[in-house]
């Protein structure tokens, strides 16, 4: 990946959801202060470790203790997860929607034509924490499967040939045996599954991949079917799964999974500045009224039920029914991990004005470590006026961690307030009563604004 194009001078990359780690974030805070780099964040909701065989379920996310003890940095992110097997995929790579395969970066004579979904799920991964050559080893590992599940029949038999595989017939296993697929029968059902939604669908297909969401025997097939029901478009179906589906496991890997689009360009950027916004590439607003009506849900254990906000504001974020919704969540629940993971998603609705009066009400009075940190990081994207005022008001009077991510934050908001940002980090780095304080802001300078000398 070295060898890329590195972004121009001005470019910004604004990455919202699943993209964002705010786990990086906590611990860069922590670090030296003098190696402070752009903030990343992670989504408080990724915590939940599976037993499905051969799902890569048990090594999609951190769990809710390890995530708690990230908030203390006490756990290292850049760099140090790593994909040797199957097993160690997170769960929406093992899922991986249909489009990105076959993708390739283009060598030119000058180096390389970045293929621009291909670079965004390899920068998903390096933000979730795994090293480059991990991300080069867990992508190969899903391409090899799908070029041997669409290479080994004629164009005109592929979409039958993936369902048999699907179904689990016995070609399933044999191609198995034949590839020495880490994960097994079940590793090309899944891929097989994935890829059917790029077929031309079928009354056969539709109803085979229907019958797979709500019977077969592994909560990862049932998630792969449900996922390509979604892809296909098939709104009902999804709903209907949705709210029969009984294993946590099955419906926490669908969700994982789902949150996933294309890059478009955010019509409300600032002139001369590249600033690029996520985009749903399928509708779902049966989905949302699943999630809204709670009647799934409360079957659901907290740390499932805390990743369906993010599927709700994906999905429906634009709805103010949404916004209403998730601010009565907030209201009701009293657990942080739940409170956490919708204050962190909450920039992405449209309505978001009463989840910013709560994130500001936090991040200013304090509390629970975890969500007082998520309300800190939420400030910046919400990108208005009064969230920057706030996190002016919190460096000026904050000290420690919480300081130190304000600090970084604030770094953030350069492509809106790039004049008001530079002087506030000035004189946080003259004047602010502490060190550390001082030395986040000259760092956040350098880097934002070039060679700072104090």
């Amino acid at each position: 990946m070295a060898a890329f194009r590195k972004p121009k001078p001005g470019d910004v990359l604004l990455v919202g959801g699943s993209l964002i780690l705010l786990l990086a974030l906590i611990l860069q805070a922590r670090g030296p202060a003098s190696e402070v780099k752009p903030p990343r964040s992670k989504d408080p909701a990724s915590g939940r470790d599976g037993s499905d065989p051969g799902s890569g379920l048990e090594a999609a996310t951190l769990s809710k203790t390890a995530l708690a003890d990230a908030a203390k940095g006490q756990i290292p992110i850049p760099d140090s997860r790593t994909i040797a097997t199957w097993k160690d995929l997170p769960i929406h790579l093992v899922h991986r929607p249909h489009w990105l395969t076959g993708r390739a970066h283009k060598r030119t004579p000058n180096g390389f034509e970045q293929d621009a979904r291909l670079r965004s799920a390899e920068f998903n991964l390096e933000m979730m924490g795994y090293d480059s050559e991990s991300v080069r080893r867990g992508l190969e590992m899903v391409e090899r499967l799908d070029q041997a599940l669409l290479g080994a029949a004629p164009p005109g038999e592929i979409s039958d040939r993936l369902l048999r595989i699907a179904r689990g017939e016995s070609e399933a296993a044999a191609l198995a045996a034949e590839l020495k697929a880490e994960g097994g029968a079940d590793s090309l059902r899944i891929r097989a599954i994935a890829l059917l939604a790029g077929q031309e669908d079928s009354l056969e297909m539709v109803e085979a991949l229907r019958l797979m969401a709500r019977s077969d025997a592994s909560p990862s097939i049932r998630t792969a079917a449900g996922a390509s029901l979604l892809w296909l478009q098939r709104q009902g179906e999804v709903a209907h799964w949705l709210e029969t589906e009984a294993s946590p496991d099955a419906i926490f890997g669908f969700f994982e999974s789902i949150r996933t689009g294309t890059k478009i360009l955010d019509p409300n950027r600032p002139p001369n500045v590249l600033v690029f916004r996520s985009a749903r590439v399928v509708e779902s607003a049966r989905m949302v009224d699943v999630l809204l009506a709670g009647v799934a849900p409360s079957r659901w254990p907290q740390s499932v039920r805390a990743k369906m906000y993010g599927v709700a504001t994906w999905y429906g974020g634009e709805r103010e029914d949404v916004a209403a919704w998730m601010a009565q969540e907030y209201a009701r629940s009293s657990d942080e991990y739940v409170r956490s993971s919708i204050l962190f998603v909450a920039p992405e609705l449209v309505h978001f004005q009463r989840l910013e009066d709560v994130a500001i009400e936090v991040a200013r009075n304090g509390g629970q470590e975890l969500l007082t940190r998520t309300a800190i990081t939420s400030l910046a994207r919400f990108e208005t006026e009064r969230s920057f005022r706030t996190l002016q008001e919190l460096i000026r009077r904050t000290e420690g961690d919480n300081g130190r991510l304000a600090v970084g934050f604030l770094g953030r908001l350069t492509h809106r307030y790039r004049g008001e940002v530079e002087s506030t980090l000035r004189d946080t780095a003259s004047n602010h009563r502490s060190p550390e304080i001082r030395e986040a802001a000259t760092s956040a300078l350098r880097f934002h604004f070039g060679s700072y000398a104090r």
